[in-house]
């Protein structure tokens, strides 16, 4: 059976891709962040004016209809605070997320340049090896007598 052999690039290649996953994720935790957000500020609006409109001459029918309402928006508020909580936390696990991939990654990177710069100086070697035969070669040449 043959042994399967890793390919620096191609691990490079799935850490960035998994950089750029956990970013993808990362946005879109910001995204519903924003949007519950959003929802809980128009929630908070609806209450203030719910608590500021009193109509003259309004019944008791009115202020019972009322009070339930505020009721209803503060259950909805409280609701919605849990849900950015949620968003919240689910943001901050995204930004972990995100520096683990990314310290993965420079790793990796960091792996690679280091290959690069031994196989560089390992050719540097050998074409240093080459062109000393090559020196050699030629001074042994030129003192033979013709």
């Amino acid at each position: 059976m043959r042994r399967f052999v890793f390919s620096l690039q191609g691990i490079l290649q799935v850490r960035t891709a998994q950089h750029e996953a956990r970013a993808q994720e990362l946005l879109q935790a910001r995204l519903r962040l924003r949007r519950e957000e959003a929802a809980m500020q128009r929630l908070e609006e609806q209450f203030r004016t719910a608590l500021a409109a009193v109509p003259v001459g309004a019944g008791a029918g009115y202020f019972l209809q009322r009070e339930r309402y505020l009721a209803w928006l503060k259950r909805s508020m409280q609701e919605q605070r849990v849900k950015v909580g949620a968003a919240e936390t689910a943001v901050t696990a995204a930004v972990g997320r995100l520096r683990l991939a990314d310290i993965e990654l420079r790793k990796m990177e960091k792996l690679q340049e280091r290959e690069r710069k031994h196989w560089q100086r390992e050719f540097q070697r050998l074409e240093q090896q080459f062109n000393d035969e090559i020196g050699s070669s030629r001074a042994f040449y030129r003192r033979q007598p013709k």
